[in-house]
């Protein structure tokens, strides 16, 4: 059983819907979230009061007698047809691709969470964003400049280029390292598991890995018009270099992580619980096949939780062996298709 509870801008709730039609859901790792939630055009809460654009809603499964909450968010906007009406969701990540600075900032060797605190209340300032930010984030960061008119969510989502990571509890934004739990071991310990040997005990769906010479970076030349080499990477594959942001990270470090690329698995868990893990959480991974190309033994970050209702519910996670930064398996494997696609066509 489902429930949507809504909520006017005064935080009182005025509406209880339970008869749904339809229900999806998408989990994204430091970045919006979406949902949608539909029910028929006769149903009592289907009126503009009720469904009042950027009016709160809560979405929860009811299992048993406890109630687990899906999703949280605004109601960004309706989509209704003779039949269906259809409430489409934001989680609050996306009032602040709607908040802008109203001040140029330049920043010389100053720790990152002061300047993400500083601009922050700079906006609050403003208007109340409705939000408590956590931020933990002591790295110096050696240059850093942002321009008026840049949008909140932008500037949180430049330091995920860097590492860092961004997620809604509740009315509190945390932005950290790290968010999630580590569930390769303890208690929490959680796996997913694909074997050829053991296939009736498979918890992957799906498995795709990318080795791409373009993640390799060997050679950096930094903001500061400084160039810094690896000759161990140099000597194995050739010189390629790369103008890079280093804000904080030594040259050393930097060269060290991308010396030899990445490999990028994505993985598609086979589940029938939605609440099974959260996003950020990190799970452990096993997959033995023929070769050892797609063999992998170790942990990867949960990125992506789908759910999708209708007259079958579809449950997916997506896990990925890379931080989301530097290199995006996602935009990197459609990269991939496209140049397969223009081989094909040759």
């Amino acid at each position: 059983m489902f429930i949507c509870y809504i909520y006017d801008r005064t935080g009182e709730c005025i509406g209880q819907i339970e008869d749904l039609v339809g229900i999806e859901v998408e989990h994204e790792m430091s970045d919006i979230s979406s949902a949608s939630v539909s029910i028929f055009h006769d149903n009592p809460y289907a009126n503009r009061t009720i469904l009042k654009k950027l009016n709160k809603v809560v979405v929860r499964q009811k299992i048993w007698s406890q109630e687990h909450e899906m999703f949280s968010g605004v109601i960004r906007g309706i989509q209704a047809s003779l039949e269906i009406v259809k409430i489409i969701l934001n989680d609050e990540l996306w009032t602040l691709s709607r908040r802008l600075t109203h001040n140029a900032y330049e920043y010389r060797n100053e720790k990152l969470e002061v300047i993400l605190k500083r601009i922050w209340n700079d906006i609050n300032a403003v208007a109340p964003i409705g939000l408590e930010f956590i931020c933990d984030a002591p790295d110096i960061v050696p240059k850093k400049s942002y321009g008026k008119k840049t949008t909140l969510l932008s500037i949180l989502k430049d330091w995920k280029e860097k590492g860092y990571e961004f997620r809604l509890f509740g009315n509190r934004l945390v932005f950290w390292k790290r968010v999630g739990r580590d569930r390769t071991q303890g208690e929490l310990y959680k796996e997913y598991s694909y074997d050829t040997r053991t296939p009736d005990n498979n918890t992957i769906l799906k498995a795709s890995m990318l080795d791409d010479a373009q993640e390799i970076i060997n050679g950096i030349g930094d903001e500061n018009n400084n160039f810094s080499k690896n000759q161990e990477s140099i000597d194995e594959y050739g010189f390629l270099e790369e103008s890079v942001s280093l804000e904080g990270k030594s040259a050393q470090d930097f060269l060290q992580e991308a010396k030899n690329g990445t490999q990028v698995f994505e993985i598609e868990g086979k589940v029938d619980n939605f609440f099974e893990v959260e996003i950020w959480d990190i799970v452990q991974v096993y997959i033995h096949r023929n070769n050892d190309l797609m063999n992998y033994n170790g942990s990867m970050e949960v990125i992506e939780k789908k759910y999708i209702w209708g007259d079958l519910p579809n449950i997916s996670y997506k896990f990925s062996s890379a931080k989301i930064g530097r290199l995006s398996f996602i935009k990197k494997l459609k990269k991939m298709e496209e140049r397969i696609k223009k081989l094909e066509q040759k």
